[in-house]
């Protein structure tokens, strides 16, 4: 078979016997290959007594001891792990799968072969408290030191899954594999969000190794050309895995090892029958792999819409230190909302195709009956052919509105979609909730911005409306008055503290160096945002005659409207004496004083000073008149007395102004972009040169359009592809660029990841002026 490409050894080994026991020689061998040893790692007898070798693969070891000098056992070994060349080195059939296993698992287990555990941020932490600075790779000595801070790593290996335990067998196979490169760092980057990897060692020192190349000399010098044995594992593999199938099912196990608490994965283990209070999370991981993706997905879907796991509205979980880990040719990956799990892959176009697909299977499956009733839903469509109308229509209309027409014109599309889709239990569940799981199944975003101010202003109309009744001729009654100016005023009080802190924190706060850049927890930010604003009406506000406000603690309505003109003669001051909040320079990335085409504007510590000057005027001005809209003195004044107002009174004049003024101070806080109303993209653009438009839309007609290219691509600011808060008055003088920051969730999995991320240092230069470290292993 010398020469042999893969497809030709599939039509050569047809035995379905033969290629299984094929398949798990070649995994075993695999773990051999990729695990990490230290330098003094023997080879012990019961992993070489179970390998037997063929009439050519003992001829090769006989020659590396007769004439290479290489001992017995590494010989023995070194053949078994090459599997084969022109010939199978390895007897498929002799050889003894089960003590195998129970040699690799031993050594597992002892720690005398090793994995790293991946996920969740074991070994991120590991290697921030080993290494000050960024490593490309790290020696053996550093490998098995970083090694033992952590728990051994968890691995599938077809049907082989590897972990603390051992080895144990899943009836369920996988290519959960490990390579030596695994992400470790955040580099001393300031705008880089990048998750670095560092290169692990394994011990090159050791006899299996340290005699390799021999072996590969003697191969290299062999007349027959090598065949393609690991390819054939590869295509026994495929046939059984579907490689280019239309996968609903990522590998899950890095949304449980990355994503959940700990807590939230014994519940999930829990509900699948395990026993599992007390598991930690490489063993807990090392048994969910014994189940099922379908199953597990099923589970964490029926905790999160039970209410059992939490997932706020808004919060997308997805892998961080395993995103790398992905399936299929589609390079799929797992995300966790509050609709439960689905797969996403980076080509945008995978969930039309996966919606086209759904609506095939469930009209154009050699059903005439079928297909009469697809041809009748899209009758006022013109096209050649029923399939081309079906690919018009889904082009043409919104995931929901097409979805909607098509899977809930019968119960019996509906029933089959969810068992296609995986949505579980309809029991219950409205037609707009069935709809929304399964277009967050299919991987659409949802639409519609959030909008945070939504109770404000449904209870702003109620009372103008009351007010308004009450100056009319008609009798008012003064319980539904007083019940509904107690909501709106506390609602009121809500809104301007959450509005006051946000525009603080977003434009005092330096965004580079902090933890989360660009990011923004409505409840941690928001006590650091009003932190931020009573520092400055210490240091830059000139204190007017008796006041003296605290902006922390439980606040005034008269504070509260005060605080935006705080704000805005704070901001003044510190825009007349900008040279005392400079950046220090070492902090700014590389690319800033080296490129001409990509600037880095956050030459302050404070972002007001580094927006364009004409925003700056805006800022200030716009709260300023905010304050002036609002006049704490009489907004302080109405909220205090309307629990006195009677139908017959003049003071509901009053009350009538004030609320025009609310509206009007409300509306302005939202134009400027302090609001907390996320937005969403919308729509995306591309011309011929590249240049592109990026629309975005929020509540009440807020929109907002991105020119690209930009010179501050690379500055760090959020992608553009996720919903987030825009402050529009807050630009820079670019592709109209602004000052915006994705949402941030109080939730488990926010805790989780913490003081995350955890810069390095930058590593100093070597004599020949490159970085420290090699790229060997």
């Amino acid at each position: 078979m010398a020469g042999a490409t893969a497809e030709q050894l599939l039509e050569v080994h047809t035995e379905k016997g033969w290629r299984s026991r094929f398949v798990d020689v070649s995994d075993l061998l695999d773990i051999l290959r990729d695990c990490i040893i230290a330098d003094d790692y023997t080879i012990p007898d019961d992993l070489n007594n179970a390998l037997i070798l063929t009439d050519r693969g003992n001829s090769l070891k006989s020659r590396l001891i007769r004439k290479e000098e290489v001992p017995a056992k590494e010989a023995h070994l070194m053949c078994a792990l090459v599997l084969g060349h022109d010939e199978l080195f390895v007897d498929v059939s002799a050889t003894e799968i089960d003590a195998l296993t129970a040699s690799i698992g031993r050594q597992i287990k002892n720690r005398q072969i090793r994995f790293p555990f991946i996920y969740s941020r074991d070994l991120y932490d590991a290697f921030a408290d080993q290494f000050e600075e960024e490593k490309d790779s790290i020696s053996t000595e550093e490998t098995i030191k970083l090694l033992d801070k952590i728990p051994a790593g968890v691995f599938q290996y077809g049907r082989f899954v590897i972990g603390p335990s051992g080895i144990s067998q899943s009836p369920f196979q996988r290519a959960l594999r490990f390579s030596k490169r695994v992400p470790a760092f955040h580099c001393s980057d300031p705008v880089c969000r990048d998750l670095h990897s560092v290169v692990l060692t394994t011990g090159y020192k050791a006899g299996i190794n340290a005699q390799r190349d021999k072996l590969e000399q003697l191969l290299e010098s062999s007349s027959e050309p090598a065949a393609d044995w690991s390819g054939l594992a590869m295509e026994i593999n495929r046939i059984t895995d579907s490689h280019f199938g239309n996968h609903w099912h990522a590998p899950v196990v890095t949304l449980l090892g990355d994503c959940l608490s700990i807590d939230e994965l014994r519940m999930v283990l829990s509900s699948q029958g395990e026993s599992a209070d007390n598991l930690a999370r490489p063993r807990a991981l090392e048994v969910a792999l014994l189940r099922s993706d379908k199953a597990l997905v099923a589970a964490l879907d029926q905790l999160v819409q039970a209410g059992d796991i939490k997932v706020p509205t808004g919060e997308i979980r997805a892998p961080i230190s395993t995103a790398h880990l992905r399936s299929g040719a589609f390079r799929l990956r797992p995300q966790l909302g509050e609709r439960g799990v689905r797969s996403v892959s980076g080509d945008p176009g995978l969930p039309t195709l996966r919606e086209r697909e759904l609506v095939k299977q469930l009209y154009l499956a050699e059903n005439e009956q079928e297909r009469h009733e697809l041809d009748w839903q899209l009758r006022s469509l013109d096209g050649v052919s029923l399939e081309v109308r079906l690919d018009d229509y889904i082009r043409t209309r919104t995931p929901a509105e097409a979805l909607t027409r098509l899977v809930l014109a019968r119960s019996s599309s509906a029933i089959a979609a969810s068992e296609i889709a995986g949505l579980g239990d309809l029991e219950g569940v409205s037609d707009d909730e069935l709809i929304a799981r399964l277009t967050w199944k299919l991987g659409f975003d949802l639409d519609g911005a959030e909008d945070a101010h939504a109770p404000f202003w449904r209870q702003h109309e109620k009372l103008s409306a009351i007010v308004q009744s009450w100056l009319g001729a008609g009798p008012g009654d003064a319980d539904e008055f007083k019940g509904q100016a107690s909501t709106y005023f506390s609602t009121l009080e809500g809104v301007l503290e959450e509005t006051l802190a946000f525009a603080a924190w977003a434009l005092l706060r330096d965004h580079i160096n902090a933890p989360r850049p660009f990011s923004y927890d409505n409840e941690a930010d928001r006590t650091r945002g009003l932190e931020l604003l009573q520092d400055a009406y210490a240091e830059w506000t000139a204190k007017r005659p008796k006041e003296t406000l605290r902006f922390t603690g439980r606040l005034t309505m008269f504070t509260l409207a005060r605080g935006f003109g705080v704000l805005s003669e704070a901001l003044g001051a510190v825009r007349a004496a900008p040279d005392a909040l400079l950046r220090n320079r070492q902090d700014f990335p590389d690319y800033a004083t080296r490129s001409a085409l990509q600037r880095f504007p956050f030459e302050s510590t404070v972002p007001f000073l580094d927006l364009a000057e004409h925003s700056q005027e805006r800022i200030i001005e716009g709260l300023r008149e905010v304050e002036r809209t609002l006049d704490p003195l009489v907004l302080s004044r109405v909220r205090n007395d309307y629990s006195h107002y009677r139908r017959t009174s003049p003071e509901l004049a009053g009350m009538e102004a004030t609320l025009e003024a609310v509206g009007r101070g409300v509306r302005a806080i939202e134009n400027l972009g302090f609001g907390l109303n996320l937005c969403q993209p919308s729509s995306e653009t591309t011309d011929r040169w590249g240049r592109r438009r990026v629309d975005f839309v929020g509540p009440r007609s807020l929109r907002h359009t991105f020119a690209r290219p930009s010179s501050l691509d690379w500055v760090g600011l959020p992608s553009l592809r996720k919903p987030q808060y825009l402050v529009r008055a807050a630009a820079f003088d670019d592709a109209n660029e602004v000052l915006r920051f994705t949402r941030q969730y109080e939730s488990e999995f926010s805790r989780m990841w913490d003081n995350y991320p955890r810069p390095r240092k930058k590593a100093p230069p070597t004599v020949d002026g490159t970085a420290e470290g090699s790229a060997d292993g």
